[in-house]
């Protein structure tokens, strides 16, 4: 039976069936009994970031993403795997679907924004994790007596800026994406000579898109096809 595939992040859940549109629900009032009926029996797939949800999907006996259910995709004989969050492991599982190129880089932008690198050889080579556009704002408005939390825009002011909204914005957009561009010019240099494949994945890949054009971006549903591809992995393993 088709599993509902859940991606569990520290701001919003995705919840839904492979190739539909995901639901969304806001994580500090999520819970499991909150998600739609769903037939008797039906298998549940899991990425979950947040510790407070483990122990109820464990004994919902719900497949959860890991580096030990993801064995059989990828390989993590370079990193330390037992410190990787699980939606970085479903969007490293990802950038195997059928036909894709390797090697292939995530760029995932939510509440943090992580990198996530596979070589042609499917291992898993590690990456980068920023604070997203939103924690950074969320930081300069609590750590300062004057400064507001000020709204996301696609622009990125010009230099000077000539006011306080524009010069956070500035600060905070224009550092987090010559950042980005910095990362992703190391990670390729890491295959000189062949041609890296760049995902943009999350609810911020739009705006990192925009200005990085040679970012692809990813479909609504990436995270999920990679909680798939680890929970098929490990069905096919388990019938021999």
């Amino acid at each position: 039976m088709t599993p509902l595939l859940l991606n569990i992040g520290n701001t919003h859940v995705e919840a839904g069936l492979p190739g539909q549109t995901p639901m969304l629900f806001s994580t500090a009032d999520f819970s499991l009994d909150k998600l739609p009926p769903r037939p008797s029996g039906q298998p549940v797939a899991a990425a979950c970031v947040v510790p407070r949800f483990l122990p109820d999907l464990r004994a919902a006996g719900c497949f959860l993403v890991g580096p030990d259910t993801a064995a059989g995709l990828l390989d993590f004989s370079q990193v330390d795997a037992s410190t990787l969050g699980a939606d970085r492991i479903a969007n490293a599982a990802a950038l195997l679907a059928d036909g894709s190129r390797l090697p292939a880089i995530c760029l995932d932008a939510g509440t943090a924004v992580t990198l996530e690198i596979v070589d042609e050889r499917k291992r898993f080579l590690g990456g980068a994790i920023l604070p997203g556009r939103g924690l950074m704002r969320k930081s300069l408005h609590a750590g300062t007596g004057q400064l507001p939390e000020i709204s996301f825009s696609s622009r990125i002011p010009d230099f000077p800026a000539a006011n306080t909204e524009n010069s956070i914005r500035l600060g905070t957009d224009g550092l987090l994406l010559d950042g980005v561009r910095a990362l992703l010019t190391r990670a390729r240099e890491m295959f000189p000579g062949k041609k890296v494949r760049l995902v943009a994945a999350g609810g911020d890949g739009p705006f990192f898109h925009s200005h990085i054009p040679e970012l692809e971006e990813a479909p609504a549903d990436f995270t999920l096809n990679g909680i798939l591809r680890v929970y098929e992995s490990c069905q096919r393993e388990e019938r021999g």
